[in-house]
């Protein structure tokens, strides 16, 4: 194709459609396009996945902590009558 048909395809609006058309491909967001649905799935499931075992994570630690303290208590209140008793027995017995 010669110039002068190259200037005539463009200024009758040919050309400028292309550039259009070529312009809107480019800066298109993809939302139709096959396969932008997928990666946003997978994605999606991704992220799920992630914010599931961190949670899961920190309701492990919270319950081992939960567990740790009750147990604490427990172990206290049994020691502390059980060292009461032993300290009379040495008071009595020392004096």
């Amino acid at each position: 194709m010669s110039q002068r048909a190259d200037w005539r395809e463009f200024c009758s609006g040919n050309a400028v459609d292309h550039v259009a058309i070529a312009d809107d491909e480019i800066w298109d967001d993809g939302s139709d396009s096959p396969g932008h649905g997928s990666t946003l799935d997978r994605e999606w499931v991704h992220r799920k996945n992630q914010f599931h075992k961190m949670g899961y994570r920190d309701g492990i630690a919270e319950g081992q902590k939960d567990i740790a303290q009750e147990g604490f208590n427990v172990g206290f209140g049994q020691s502390v009558h059980v060292g009461y008793k032993w300290g009379l027995v040495r008071g009595i017995t020392s004096s």
